[in-house]
């Protein structure tokens, strides 16, 4: 009877938290530390209003000013939001099979109404989960391509053909998205006239994917 009781009471706390309408104090923060990977940690953070920011660096390390300010889509948001619920659910994050590979320490925490709650697992095999996790990723794996264009506009050219070729396959497949956070360096490069025509007409279809919300 106590255990239906609980039950009932963490189902109902979690269609109550994903039924309120998200507000600027919202906060949805994801970290992910895997020593193995290009880049080691990462951590993003979306609020209610849409920004946020994407950071390689340990807060610990007193590194925040490292971070880079975003802002995602409501679609990407919601979807994002949309994964609190498992906090507070029957079966929490660590729904896998523990003996799965490891694919990273990965926390999340999420701050709404008032409450903050956060978990910390290696695999979900909840949808919600799961397409945060994605998502989350593909935000940073675009907010990191950045920099790398700009590095290589400088003093690579050749491997800027190659790079800006793998990320356009990237965002295709989903795998990149919320472009508008690298605007910038895409205008860049599609009006530099000194650069091949395949890499300023890629920036260019990039760019209109940005401006498209992608």
């Amino acid at each position: 009877m106590h255990v239906c009781a609980a039950l009932l009471v963490t189902i109902c706390c979690g269609k109550a938290l994903a039924q309120i309408p998200l507000v600027t104090g919202d906060e949805i923060a994801f970290e992910r530390d895997w020593p193995a990977q290009a880049t080691p940690f990462y951590r993003v953070v979306v609020r209610g209003d849409g920004k946020g920011s994407v950071s390689t660096a340990r807060e610990a390390a007193g590194d925040a000013g490292t971070a880079t300010e975003i802002h995602v889509s409501t679609a990407t948001r919601d979807k994002l939001f949309a994964a609190g619920p498992v906090l507070t659910g029957p079966k929490g994050c660590e729904t896998g099979n523990k003996r799965l590979a490891q694919t990273g320490k990965k926390t999340l925490t999420v701050r709404q109404d008032g409450k903050t709650m956060t978990c910390t697992f290696n695999y979900s095999d909840d949808k919600r989960m799961q397409e945060a996790v994605n998502t989350f990723g593909a935000i940073e794996a675009t907010v990191d391509e950045g920099p790398k264009l700009a590095h290589l506009r400088r003093f690579d050219r050749l491997g800027l053909d190659a790079e800006i070729g793998s990320f356009t396959d990237a965002v295709k497949s989903g795998r990149a998205i919320e472009l508008g956070n690298i605007s910038e360096i895409l205008r860049v490069l599609a009006s530099d006239g000194e650069l091949m025509e395949r890499v300023r007409n890629r920036a260019s279809d990039l760019l209109a994917m940005a401006d498209a919300g992608k």
